[in-house]
Formats: C-alpha cells, sequence, structure tokens
C-alpha cells in the first residue's frame, strides 16, 4: 500500500514541480516570456479558448481521425500479425516486405498520400492507419509465435477444438505483446496526426500549433501543446484500463515492471 501511494506521489509531484520552475523561472526573467509564458497564463488561455468552442471543435476532429486511423489499420494489422505468427508461409511471404517499408518515416510519406488521395478527411486518417498497421501487426506477429509449442503439443494431446485452442492458448499468450503494440501505435497515432494537420487540415490540434506558430501565437501554441499532452496521458491510461480488464492474472509486479 506504502509503495503504491509513493508510487502516486512521485507521479503527481515530479509535473507538479516542473511546471513550478517553469513559472518561477519565467516570472524572474531567466526564460523569455515571450517564447516561454508561465504555465499559470497557459492554463488560463486553455480556459478562455474551451469557452469559446475552439479547442473543443480541435480536440473531438482529431481524436476522430485518431480513432479512425487506430481502426482503419489496428484491424488488419492485428489479422495479419495472427496469420503470420500461426504460418511459416505467409511470414515468408510479407516478413520481407513488412522489414522493407517499416523504417521509412511514416511523416516522410505525407505528400505521396495527398497526391494519392487529397487534402480531405481520408488522406489524414490514412496516414495514422498507416503507422498503426506496421506496430500492431509487429508486436502481435511476435506475441503469437512466441506461445510455447508445448501448449500446441497438449492441445493435441487432450484434443482441444480449435475454438478452444485460440480462446485458451493464442489469444491469452498474445495479448500482452498486442497491448504493448497498441500503447505503440496509439503515441505514434497521437505524432502522425499532428503531423498530417500541419501540412494538410484546416482543423485539429496540429492546425492549432501550426497556426499559432505562425502569427505567433505562442500562448495559443503551448495551449495546444498542452492539451496534447493530456489527451495522450489519457489515452494511455485508458489503454492501461483495458489491459487489467482483458488480462486480470498479471499481477502488479509485471505491470509495475512494463511501467
Amino acid at each position: 500500500m506504502n509503495k503504491k501511494i509513493n508510487t502516486i506521489i512521485f507521479k503527481v509531484c515530479s509535473p507538479l514541480m516542473t511546471l513550478a520552475a517553469w513559472e518561477i523561472m519565467s516570472r524572474t526573467g531567466v526564460l523569455d516570456i515571450r517564447f516561454f509564458p508561465p504555465p499559470s497564463l497557459i492554463f488560463a488561455d486553455i480556459y478562455k479558448l474551451f469557452a469559446e468552442g475552439i479547442l473543443l471543435k480541435d480536440i473531438w476532429i482529431s481524436l476522430f481521425r485518431i480513432c479512425c486511423g487506430l481502426l482503419m489499420g489496428g484491424l488488419p494489422g492485428l489479422i495479419l500479425g495472427v496469420l503470420m505468427g500461426r504460418s511459416i508461409l505467409i511470414n515468408k511471404f510479407f516478413q520481407p516486405l513488412i522489414a522493407l517499408t517499416f523504417p521509412i518515416p511514416k511523416l516522410a510519406i505525407i505528400p505521396l498520400i495527398i497526391l494519392l488521395f487529397g487534402i480531405g478527411e481520408f488522406s489524414k486518417i490514412f496516414i495514422v492507419a498507416v503507422g498503426v498497421f506496421f506496430l500492431i501487426v509487429i508486436n502481435t506477429f511476435h506475441g503469437v509465435s512466441r506461445i510455447d509449442r508445448i501448449y500446441f503439443d497438449l492441445c493435441k494431446i487432450y484434443k482441444y477444438s480449435l475454438y478452444d485452442r485460440w480462446r485458451h492458448i493464442i489469444i491469452p499468450g498474445a495479448l500482452p505483446a498486442i497491448f504493448n503494440g497498441l500503447r505503440l501505435a496509439t503515441g505514434t497515432a497521437f505524432i502522425l496526426i499532428v503531423g498530417s494537420e500541419f501540412v494538410a487540415a484546416d482543423s485539429g490540434i496540429g492546425y492549432r500549433i501550426w497556426v499559432s506558430w505562425e502569427v505567433f501565437q505562442i500562448i495559443h501554441m503551448f495551449s495546444a501543446l498542452f492539451v496534447l499532452a493530456f489527451l495522450g496521458w489519457a489515452a494511455n491510461g485508458i489503454i492501461k484500463i483495458l489491459e487489467r480488464w482483458a488480462m486480470p492474472w498479471k499481477t502488479d509486479y509485471q505491470r509495475e515492471c512494463e511501467e
């Protein structure tokens, strides 16, 4: 119990101390207030932008694009990752393609995607889907392929049906890797949606950051960045809750080691 309380205290104190130091340095002139406005002014600006409905609209638009991208890239990645983990032939066919295309920075293909699909909603969702797909398929493949073969031998001995193999062996064995991939994919989705909104959008958090920079409204830029950081933190928290629900057998110690 004390260990959990200490962990919570550290998680709360570290950002608060950082913000306090930032506030003091901005107020005392150590940091140029034009480029680093105090956090107190940033939070006041966030409240103002929410009251005007500007940030709320941008948040919903960006989250919609992220969720669509996660679904569009995550489901095919999950299916292909499982098939690659269970079939040597499928793995041999797709492994070279993934190894060849995965290292390409996904932001680098934004011009190509805009060329193919224009600057509409689909292009922004598609760039997120591409980044998500690779992380999900790679992590799912490793999760499935690393399940100990002895479990499948036991399935044959006890004559488990295909459904029972999936329910009791494949899915539970691959879930930790799948959730790791989901965490990475969600973080990548935020990066990619902001990058795509920089160059091909008239709404969204990335668009708000870019426009604020262009007109030198630095405080608006930091407000959008703070909101973006909170959204990323909240998304990670939701994934942790889903992970606890999907894998109740994992111990608190295992979760602490992963965090």
